[in-house]
């Protein structure tokens, strides 16, 4: 379990840090002001400054130093994820966040700056004049040596990193993913990274027999994210990291598993060789487009990429923490995402029919899993996210299933426009045609024959449907998704789910 405390000034950006956090780390947000504002609520006061900082001083009085704090700690242990507490105010909450071997990220910026966010952000609380806003900063930023009153500039002096939020939204968000590789993966023998083996940790859940080839899992301690060995794991992640250089040409293609991964590698491998369908036609996809994190001890596929010339088309389906920086930072990828009831219907019968997971279960308790996170590459949601926010990069392509399935020769030409190509119309024909369904169901070069199923089961490629969700789901099932959504999307928009054809 991984605990960071924030600290920091009013108007800073804390709640941007915050969100961040949850969004694209699959943090959970346990806060301090919101605690105080039920409290508040419950004594009947008057939901402003003055209130929060005389019964925040009164409780830890009352009860303990760190008494807030404490409270939120014990949530924190109780959800087992990643957790972040905003906002720490006083020494003994710090010392309280160190006994449980929490970090502290403090974020501040200039005075007049920060009044002039809370000004345009216009909450209750926050409706003072300037020297209001600065005489009540200058009483909570020295304790006069009581722990439990607040302290905003010793708390600020002993966190372990401090971000001076002065710029733009994305240069602090630039800053908060360096400090996280520092403070939350910490100095690493050969490099450092979110995929280091101290980040993650061995489970065996109460439903691992369900898996006939899964023995147990590995739970990374700070993302919600699940795998096992040989799949996108820590010895695999570390070893990507030591010996795989990215190149310029590269072409990255990125989903969560059974988004239409094959569809698209498939549609962006013709666009960048000029639509050449006579060698798609005799050499495997999985062959023209090498999927690095899945480990063959027949294959050393880094050892290929290495000696490939011309440009390499790789495919991963880890979110974007769990990627080489500069793969995300500089790399040409392309994110397909699908809605999630048609995802997790087709990822229940990928695991059914592969050796590999030899999933036995119903699809009613695949989904339960599926909506805890608790299935190989984990929480569908956090992939999504962690991508979706990084659309407007121009080394980001996002793209969606139901856009494919919609209307794929547009698709093609989007394609081919994000990696500067400019196809014929008669190739762009072409490879539309090539990457219909019902050619690539047919083509043992895509179809995937050749992988080991379990007797009985379905074909790699099933179906194709936008839609087919409706033969699974209960209407109970679709509440619970939507609201998990909800939940997990928090204060921003999901990207725009088609669940219709």
């Amino acid at each position: 379990m991984r605990i960071l405390g924030i600290t920091g000034t009013l108007g800073a950006g804390k709640g941007a840090v915050v969100d961040y956090l949850v969004r694209e780390c699959g943090f959970r947000h346990l806060s301090i002001r919101a605690l105080l504002a039920s409290i508040i609520a419950e004594r009947g006061l008057p939901l402003d400054r003055p209130s929060m900082v005389r019964v925040a001083n009164q409780l830890r009085k009352e009860h303990s130093s760190s008494h807030l704090v404490d409270r939120l700690l014990e949530q924190a242990r109780a959800a087992g994820g990643p957790c972040v507490i905003e906002s720490i105010r006083t020494t003994a909450e710090v010392g309280a966040l160190r006994e449980a071997g929490a970090s502290l990220l403090a974020v501040d910026a200039p005075q007049a700056l920060r009044y002039s966010r809370i000004e345009a952000r216009g909450s209750e609380t926050d409706r003072v004049s300037f020297e209001q806003f600065a005489a009540a900063e200058a009483l909570e930023w020295d304790s006069a040596g009581d722990p439990a009153r607040q302290s905003l500039g010793e708390c600020i002096r002993e966190a372990d990193i401090t971000l001076v939020n002065d710029g733009t939204l994305e240069a602090l968000r630039a800053k908060l993913r360096e400090a996280l590789a520092e403070l939350l993966s910490g100095p690493r023998a050969g490099g450092g990274g979110a995929g280091d083996d101290e980040d993650w940790t061995t489970v065996v859940l109460p439903e691992q027999a369900l898996w006939d080839g899964i023995a147990a899992y590995l739970r990374h301690r700070r993302l919600p994210v699940l795998t096992f060995e040989r799949l996108g794991d820590p010895r695999t992640m570390a070893d990507i990291r030591r010996r795989f250089t990215p190149r310029p040409s590269d072409v990255h293609i990125v989903t969560y598993p059974k988004a239409g991964t094959s569809w698209v590698q498939e549609v962006a491998w013709l666009v960048n060789h000029d639509g050449d369908i006579e060698c798609a036609g005799r050499v495997p996809s999985s062959q023209r487009t090498v999927y690095i994190e899945l480990s063959t001890p027949a294959v050393d596929k880094l050892a290929v990429l290495a000696a490939s010339a011309g440009p390499r088309h790789i495919k991963w389906h880890h979110s974007a923490p769990l990627l080489p920086p500069r793969v995300v930072e500089e790399g040409r990828v392309i994110y397909l995402y699908r809605n999630p009831r048609d995802t997790a219907v087709s990822w229940y019968h990928f695991q059914r029919m592969n050796t590999l997971y030899g999933f036995t279960g119903t699809f009613a308790q695949f989904l339960d899993l599926f909506l805890r996170g608790d299935v190989a590459y984990g929480d569908y949601m956090q992939s999504v996210l962690s991508w979706w926010a990084l659309r407007g990069r121009a080394n980001v392509l996002v793209l969606s299933y139901e856009e494919l399935s919609r209307n794929l020769p547009a698709a093609v030409r989007r394609i081919a426009s994000f990696l500067g190509k400019a196809p014929t119309d008669g190739q762009v024909a072409a490879i539309a045609a090539h990457c219909s369904f019902e050619r690539m169901a047919a083509n043992p070069m895509t179809n995937a024959s050749s992988m080991p199923k379990v007797a009985g089961e379905g074909e790699f490629m099933r179906r194709g449907q936008v839609g087919d969700w409706r033969r699974y789901f209960t209407p109970e099932q679709v509440r619970r998704m939507d609201e998990w959504i909800a939940q997990r999307a928090g204060s921003e928009a999901a990207p725009p789910f088609e669940y219709e054809a």
